[in-house]
């Protein structure tokens, strides 16, 4: 019972969290990206969305924003497990008729940790050594809005030399960082 009802508190909690953000009125900002519904409706229908949305056009646009991937040229359908997908027309075409600079997106395990592919996107990975099992980098961006330029910081986990287990223990997760 008490499992359950943590689980509807942390529900309600990411339902009411927005689906992307519009930095100085230039960068998209979401966790997966555009897909077809949010092309058609632009920015104005993102804008006009209720959490948590109710509609089926809107669910299928907050889909969108949180899980699509990028189809790159070759790729099958059958790669994203029936996530919604995008193309780069589809991203440059989108910026264009929304008056933006890039869309800044994550979703997509990045070994360097960023990844400017198309030109008017950027996908960041922040999790460093994502699951224990990848050597990936970890980046967060810090942009500067008056001269769109950016900052990037990037976090590499540092493997000790092998031993036992005996004589050092392991901090709780290999993701976790000290600074």
């Amino acid at each position: 019972m008490e499992d359950t009802l943590v689980w509807c508190y942390i529900e309600q909690i990411m339902h009411s969290l927005p689906l992307a953000a519009i930095l100085n009125d230039s960068y998209l900002c979401l966790s997966g990206g555009i897909g077809p519904e949010l092309m058609k409706v632009g920015i104005p229908g993102l804008r006009s969305i209720q959490r948590p949305p109710t509609l089926m056009s809107h669910i299928s646009i907050a889909t969108e924003c949180q899980w699509a991937c990028l189809k790159l040229p070759g790729d099958s359908d059958s790669q994203t497990d029936g996530s919604p997908m995008f193309t780069e027309e589809m991203i440059t075409k989108f910026c264009a008729e929304n008056k933006l600079r890039m869309i800044i997106r994550s979703r997509q395990l990045v070994a360097e940790g960023i990844l400017n592919f198309p030109d008017q996107m950027i996908t960041l990975w922040t999790p460093v050594s994502f699951l224990d099992s990848f050597r990936n980098a970890s980046v967060s961006l810090r942009l500067n809005g008056e001269n769109h330029k950016a900052s990037i910081m990037r976090y590499n986990i540092q493997d000790r030399e092998p031993g036992s287990l005996d004589d050092w223990r392991p901090t709780a997760g290999r993701n976790a960082m000290n600074l």
